[in-house]
């Protein structure tokens, strides 16, 4: 598979059918990119957020006529509120700051970079309604603030998996009460390698 010296996928908004990605030029002077026929000048190290129709999508570079494509109709919704903690180099990081050439630390300390940051926007008539744990309601500073997550999430204490209907159902956490909308944050880390997420370890994506 040819390496895309070209654009970086930073981010993909999914809500419902509808679905946005934050696009960065990743290249030494400026392109022209082709996505679902629509073409789009993006200057160096500048950005653009871009509607489509699919998560199933190829994106052409236009005057090389280099096409990548990408497939994201397999992700699962699931993720964490965007007050979660990941652990860096330089100490916790909130998910919903995460930017470009972010690097997180994975389950052994460490350091592995980000791929894709995936947002999920759901409302109250969603099925996978949020959870919260409470701080230390898995044990000694686990999770070490309160962690929102979805219901059908997975955490890890070692090489224990928690899911979340078991942790919401055995009284670990309770349903997590928000207004109009909530959005779910989950990483889609290099070689989907696991990572920590307020004091637990969950995965990738995928």
């Amino acid at each position: 598979m040819k390496k895309n010296i070209y654009f970086k996928i930073i981010k993909i908004y999914i809500e419902d059918e509808n679905y946005k990605i934050e696009i960065k030029n990743i290249y030494d002077k400026k392109i022209e990119i082709n996505i679902e026929n629509s073409k789009y000048n993006l200057e160096l190290n500048n950005y653009l957020l871009i509607q489509i129709n699919s998560l199933n999508f190829n994106v052409t570079i236009t005057n090389t006529e280099e096409t990548f494509n990408f497939n994201f109709d397999s992700i699962t919704l699931s993720g964490f509120g965007g007050e979660s903690f990941v652990e860096t180099l330089n100490g916790p990081k909130l998910l919903k700051d995460i930017s470009d050439n972010f690097k997180i630390l994975d389950k052994n300390g460490d350091e592995v970079e980000i791929d894709h940051l995936f947002i999920f926007k759901i409302n109250k008539k969603n099925i996978n309604q949020p959870i919260i744990i409470d701080k230390s309601n898995c044990g000694i500073n686990l999770p070490y603030s309160p962690l929102i997550m979805s219901m059908n999430g997975n955490i890890k204490i070692k090489k224990i998996i928690l899911k979340g209907r078991q942790l919401f159902l055995n009284g670990k956490a309770k349903l997590f009460n928000f207004d109009d909308y909530l959005e779910y944050f989950h990483i889609k880390t290099e070689e989907s390698k696991d990572f920590f997420i307020n004091g637990f370890i969950t995965s990738s994506i995928y």
